[in-house]
């Protein structure tokens, strides 16, 4: 039974789990309008490599 329960499906990917929940990567515009724990949550998420070229980006 429990093999059976595990075969259900295929593995996500980080991709394709972050848009079952949810995530997705701000654009510059969104990411410097939002609060600084918000910013934060989506550096974690994505790292510091993806907002560099933000104008309100603070360096990691």
């Amino acid at each position: 039974m429990k093999n059976s329960i595990l075969n259900l499906g295929k593995t996500l990917n980080r991709v394709e789990q972050q848009q079952i929940n949810g995530g997705y990567i701000y654009t510059c515009e969104k990411f410097c309008s939002v609060s600084r724990e918000e910013q934060q949550d989506q550096i974690d998420r994505y790292g510091c490599s993806a907002f560099s070229s933000c104008p309100c980006y603070v360096p990691c």
